[in-house]
């Protein structure tokens, strides 16, 4: 069988057909939807062809395959970093959340008037208030950490899976 090559009017179809569903499967990897309606792997193999169609003979010299191991250490370095902000932040909301506690108390020192049990009451009060606050955040923190463990643990088990699937289908 004979094969011909497309017009270049189809190839600019292609063109355009490929750069929208690479935008869009982007879009989904952003929306969360990584695994389940796109991933890495299908944007690579679509952005390798729209390089193939714009004329270029070897495209995967100018892209890193998310397979690879390069690939694989760069996204295991991403989530560390994005745990490391993480907890950044959690240490910067817990010196605020001090700082906030600090100013509460002394603000309760100074304008305390009242007999002691109306400064005792308040005191409490603000403990109590302060103590469920800090359970909350400390709570929201703990859900939060494990999500992006849960996360990073996914992705990494299903990279390890994605070879072994190719290698059977060899």
């Amino acid at each position: 069988s004979i094969s011909v090559p497309p017009t270049e009017s189809e190839k600019v179809r292609q063109i355009v057909a490929l750069k929208e569903a690479i935008m869009l499967a982007k879009q989904e990897m952003m929306e969360g939807k990584g695994g389940i309606t796109t991933d890495e792997m299908q944007i690579y193999q679509m952005k390798l062809s729209l390089m193939r169609l714009q004329g270029l003979d070897n495209p995967d010299k100018y892209l890193i395959d998310p397979s690879s191991q390069q690939a694989q250490q760069a996204m295991q370095n991403m989530q560390m970093n994005q745990q490391q902000m993480q907890q950044q932040q959690m240490q910067q909301e817990e010196a605020r959340f001090q700082q906030t506690l600090d100013v509460q108390r002394s603000e309760i020192q100074r304008n305390a008037i009242g007999d002691e049990k109306d400064r005792e009451f308040q005191y409490t009060e603000l403990e109590t208030k302060t103590a469920m606050d800090k359970y909350e955040a400390d709570l929201k923190a703990e859900v939060d950490e494990a999500k992006i463990i849960g996360d990073a643990t996914t992705k990494l088990e299903i990279a390890s899976i994605k070879p072994e699937v190719v290698n059977e289908n060899s």
